[in-house]
């Protein structure tokens, strides 16, 4: 039986294909009548099929991972069984959303699963009869929260934000987000199949992007990434949704003979019409300049041994905390690679860094995601920059480890071979168990971890400890916010390790005097760091915390609390003052309009301090 209504189904006699059109958020009848109507008579003899999706609003709950299965389902179903086998090209055509099924779907169809393995299956026999994909105005690479967009959208992001901060629930419109679960999943999924399976075998993608399309930016419809060859093609005078519209008298003409020949030209046509590579590289050069990658070794000229940097070698991404602008990365990625030569070894580095991240946004959920999905846009250019075999590390302080942390959690397809935590934000009791065993003939996420736990990490030990036992619920199956930095890792898992306790603060971990014993378990093959750190060299080891850490620990969860209800009691207080009538303080008679400036200052001093400090 059909998933989805068989009322979108056109059938013609003797069909010889089929065309499958998906539509997008706020696709009315009459444009997607209007592109059903143009596909019929640019194809006259295929069957036509436009299925109702559950994604008609922007906030729609729906999830994208069983919209893409059930579509695949309802396809072979339909191709299978009605068209038993007749037909010989299958053409996928999707707008907006819809542009992400089509590829997830021709993904479904080589093998590919879409819940986070990466092991391809056997392929459908129809597979090879997908021999277009049409994009319009997609949002292939995901769209970027930080993007200026128009009035409206921001509202509808503002309000989707409010509901992932108070009730962590996503809608369909996150999972398209920039670095989404679903959306890093299928990117590297593409980027597996396209490595694999004969380029001949590969369909014709086209990129349909109208000129005038202010949902969509360049750099979120773009995707380089996925090693995909695609032709993009420019749709003049066009918006993200007037790029449907063919009966518009100005530009209806021009908006049909582009999707004409998206349809039916050959490689050459398309690319006679195509963007130049160095256009698509000015429109999402901008983007691409956000992966800072060092491929040459250090003093390679002085070392006639060092290997060359093009083959399969380890790259170690290192990244940084909230309140902090990462420049020691680049000093431990120098010592990285270094340490790489002195083994005869190949190390690239990633400092990539998601900017200043003050403490207000550090405490709300929809931040911290909108970073999680930046570090796994991240991970989809780096595996797509180096080839099969490489060998992915992490080194993360503070915040960097809930990125980490926050990324396997969600995107199974995410994997790394060795990962440093140093002043770690996330939950004690994350169970890297679940991560360092593989599942379904899979590798594990993770290999080995090293988790530094400092004597005197106040900052761990306040907020995040007092946050634990919230975090710990609704975020994700296992990664929340906690204390891992202060207290360690509670659950035993293979291949962790901890050091206790290394003599500092919150920094104490990332100081110049470890980096030798990071860079020893990161890429020595026989480095190994049992409890006490005996075979890593870590100075400064003390047995315990100090007596005043573990009673500002223990008290965190009490204080924080209580601190909120104060800031928040003096609010209310100023603001019961404003009441019409003079008061007084300390024997003067005090306006009410002086208490209003009272609290607009003493509001404005605590935004401040959240968004600033």
């Amino acid at each position: 039986m059909s998933s989805f209504s068989d009322a979108g189904f056109h059938a013609c006699a003797n069909a010889t294909g089929l065309l499958v059109i998906l539509h997008g958020w706020h696709d009315d009848t009459r444009s997607m009548a209007d592109l059903l109507g143009a596909a019929r008579v640019i194809h006259p003899d295929f069957d036509c099929y436009v299925p109702s999706l559950p994604i008609r609003y922007f906030l729609s709950r729906a999830r994208a991972v069983d919209l893409a299965e059930r579509l695949f389902a309802d396809l072979d179903e339909k191709i299978t069984g009605y068209g038993n086998g007749r037909y010989r090209e299958v053409i996928l055509v999707g707008h907006s959303f819809g542009a992400a099924l089509a590829r997830a779907v021709w993904v479904q169809a080589r093998g590919a699963k879409l819940n986070g393995d990466l092991a391809l299956t056997e392929a459908r026999p129809w597979a090879v009869s997908i021999k277009r994909l049409i994009l319009i105005a997609g949002v292939n690479r995901g769209w970027d929260p930080h993007l200026p967009v128009g009035p409206d959208i921001r509202i509808q992001q503002w309000f989707g934000n409010v509901i992932e901060n108070i009730c962590g629930r996503n809608f369909l419109v996150l999972d398209v987000r920039r670095g989404a679960p679903f959306l890093t999943t299928l990117r590297l999924q593409i980027l597996k199949i396209q490595r694999q399976i004969d380029r001949r075998d590969t369909p014709i993608v086209v990129n349909l992007i109208g000129t005038l399309d202010n949902v969509v930016a360049p750099g979120d419809n773009i995707d380089i990434a996925t090693n995909q060859p695609v032709f993009h093609l420019e749709v003049e005078r066009s918006g993200h949704a007037s790029i449907l519209q063919f009966w518009d008298r100005t530009a209806g003409d021009g908006r049909y003979r582009a999707f004409k020949l998206a349809l039916t030209g050959s490689a050459d046509e398309l690319a006679a019409h195509a963007m130049s590579p160095d256009f698509i590289a000015e429109m999402v050069g901008e983007r691409a300049a956000e992966l800072h990658v060092t491929t040459e070794p250090l003093a390679a000229a002085d070392n006639p041994d060092a290997p060359t940097p093009h083959a399969p070698a380890d790259v170690v991404f290192i990244v940084h905390g909230i309140r902090d602008y990462g420049f020691w990365t680049k000093r431990l990625a120098n010592r990285l690679k270094t340490f790489a030569i002195e083994q005869r070894k190949t190390c690239h580095t990633i400092t990539s860094s998601y900017g200043y991240f003050p403490m207000g946004a550090f405490l709300l959920r929809a931040e911290r995601s909108k970073r999680v999905g930046w570090f796994l846009d991240q991970y989809v250019t780096a595996r797509a920059t180096y080839p099969e075999g490489t060998r992915f590390h992490f080194v993360g302080h503070s915040h960097g480890t809930y990125l980490l942390a926050a990324a396997i959690d969600r995107c199974a397809a995410v994997r790394f071979e060795r990962v440093v935590f140093a002043g770690s934000v996330v939950s004690s009791r994350f169970k890297w168990a679940d991560f360092t065993t593989g599942r379904n003939g899979e590798p594990p996420q993770v290999r080995k971890i090293l988790n530094y736990v400092a004597s005197q990490d106040w900052v761990v030990a306040t907020v995040p400890k007092a946050l634990e036992w919230i975090s710990y619920f609704g975020q994700g199956r296992h990664c929340g916010l906690g204390a891992a930095g202060h207290s360690g890792f509670s659950e035993a898992a293979a291949g962790l390790e901890q050091i206790r306790y290394i003599r500092g603060k919150h920094s104490a971990a990332i100081r110049p005097d470890t980096w030798d014993g990071m860079s020893s378990f990161l890429l020595a093959d026989t480095a190994e760091a049992p409890e006490r750190g005996a075979a890593i060299p870590t100075p400064r080891l003390v047995a315990r915390h100090p007596h005043w850490m573990r009673a500002i620990a223990a008290a965190a969860p009490l204080a924080i609390p209580g601190i909120a209800i104060l800031l928040a009691g003096i609010a209310a207080y100023l603001l019961a003052l404003i009441d019409g009538q003079p008061s007084s303080f300390m024997g003067l008679a005090v306006p009410d309009y002086v208490w209003a400036i009272v609290l607009v200052v003493y509001l404005w001093v605590l935004g401040r301090i959240l968004t600033k400090i």
